[in-house]
């Protein structure tokens, strides 16, 4: 039996875009047990903080407006989907 030790795409997360390289290159992920290359991970650097901070700064006032109960059943429900996925 073999086991599929494929890592699925990783990319940053960074104002409602995805993001396949951050600045602070790639980095190789490997598996420890077999010494197996198993994909790329973007390391964020200080380009891809700032990028970050700027876009949360941005979408404050937005979310700042919703009701807290409204907030706080969006964020459930998205903790949820992650740990489903």
């Amino acid at each position: 039996m073999s086991v599929d030790r494929t890592v699925p795409p990783v990319h940053l997360h960074i104002g409602g875009q995805l993001r396949a390289q951050g600045s602070g290159g790639v980095h190789e992920h490997m598996y420890p047990a077999a010494g197996e290359i198993q994909g790329t991970v973007p390391p964020a650097g200080a380009e891809d903080v700032d990028a970050a901070a700027r876009a949360a700064q941005e979408a404050l006032p937005g979310w700042r407006a919703w009701k807290p109960a409204d907030r706080s059943r969006v964020l459930i429900l998205r903790t949820r989907a992650v740990a489903i996925a």
